[in-house]
């Protein structure tokens, strides 16, 4: 068993929630994954 605390807790998760097809954007509250998405959207190295 692996175990973290603080930011190592966090990269743990966030490694654990890709094994699981899960992206860190689906998590955020509705208004804040739209403003997200929309940079995302008009940043240089995105095409869609």
């Amino acid at each position: 068993m692996l175990e973290g605390d603080g930011l190592m807790a966090q990269a743990l998760q966030h490694e654990t929630d890709h094994l699981d097809g899960k992206l860190y954007i689906e998590g955020l509250e509705p208004e804040v994954k739209r403003e997200a998405m929309r940079a995302i959207r008009q940043a240089d190295w995105f095409s869609a």
